[in-house]
């Protein structure tokens, strides 16, 4: 979701207020936000007689919440005057980090995320080196660096944002759900949980006992 958002984004940089996601489906922002408010209308005359009902209108306004984080990511990367390998550099690193939580055996999770760290570092060596040959001030190459690197942090929560926004339509049963989605669905629940075990591997007691331990350290022999 996060490549797919970033790629969104990079499409709808020469277009304020405008997500691109194909070239004959444009959404325009202060035009959804109409189409909503006329949504919720209810016609006196009989001729507009349709309207969201409490979930449908839960439903509409959270994607606009997204639309507007797309937007506002948008601009950041407008305000950036984000260079094409710039883009791409950003776009890989995002692509890497999609993989944090392997789902293999403890020692191919280790050798995998070997990998991963290498190609990553490898990828930020490369933005450096883009930066560098952009012709800005050598003082200036450090900020830059760190505002791009900024960005994968606000792409993480908006994907996070459409991610749970999806599931729940899903089990709602308000959208059909297609292969390609339900997989992306599928895989961000399972690494949710994965994440939540991880964080419990321990019991309340073996961590007090583990904080204990640590505080109060055996004294060696005298």
């Amino acid at each position: 979701m996060e490549v797919l958002m970033v790629g969104l984004m990079w499409r709808s940089i020469d277009h304020p207020g405008k997500l691109i996601f194909a070239p004959d489906l444009v959404l325009d922002r202060l035009l959804q936000r109409e189409n909503l408010n006329l949504l919720r209308m209810r016609g006196k005359s009989g001729y507009l007689t349709l309207f969201l009902t409490r979930d449908e209108g839960k439903c509409v306004e959270g994607i606009l919440e997204i639309f507007d984080m797309l937007l506002a990511m948008t601009s950041r990367f407008r305000e950036l005057k984000l260079q094409h390998k710039e883009y791409l550099c950003v776009k890989a690193m995002i692509l890497l980090n999609s993989s944090m939580y392997p789902l293999g055996a403890p020692a191919q999770e280790a050798e995998s995320s070997r990998k991963l760290t290498h190609l990553l570092n490898a990828v930020i060596d490369a933005l450096v080196w883009v930066i560098a040959k952009s012709g800005i001030p050598s003082q200036q190459q450090s900020v830059r660096l760190a505002n791009l690197l900024m960005l994968l942090s606000h792409v993480r929560h908006t994907s996070n944002k459409g991610m749970e926004h999806l599931l729940s339509m899903k089990c709602k049963n308000m959208v059909p759900v297609y292969d390609l989605l339900l997989e992306m669905l599928n895989a961000h629940t399972l690494r949710g949980h994965k994440s939540s075990v991880t964080g419990s591997k321990y019991s309340p007691a073996e961590k007090s006992k583990s904080k204990e331990g640590s505080q109060n350290p055996r004294l060696s022999d005298a």
